[in-house]
């Protein structure tokens, strides 16, 4: 599918490592819409759903439940475990 230049200019701004998703995405947005080439507003209206939808697009760990009142659901070391002790002596952070 062709590019406008303006198009190919904002998604060139995209980082490298979901670059080539997000040109898809924008393109199969455009083809839906009928159009014969991508153009800046296919590459705002796809930036636009996913910021609106952001949560279900994004995989991996969440940050909030970290801070709940059981910890991280996530964490390596357990309160208790072994290492815990030697950890929170040694940080050097």
């Amino acid at each position: 599918m062709k590019w406008t230049k303006e198009a190919e200019d904002a998604v060139s701004r995209v980082p490298f490592f979901v670059r080539k998703k997000v040109r898809m995405r924008v393109e199969e947005l455009a083809a839906a819409s009928g159009a014969a080439a991508v153009r800046m507003d296919h590459v705002k209206s796809c930036r636009e759903q996913f910021l609106s939808n952001m949560e279900s697009q994004v995989k991996g760990h969440q940050i909030e439940t970290c801070f709940g009142g059981g910890g991280c659901p996530n964490r390596a070391v357990f309160p208790g475990h072994r290492y815990a002790h030697t950890l929170r002596e040694n940080r050097t952070f």
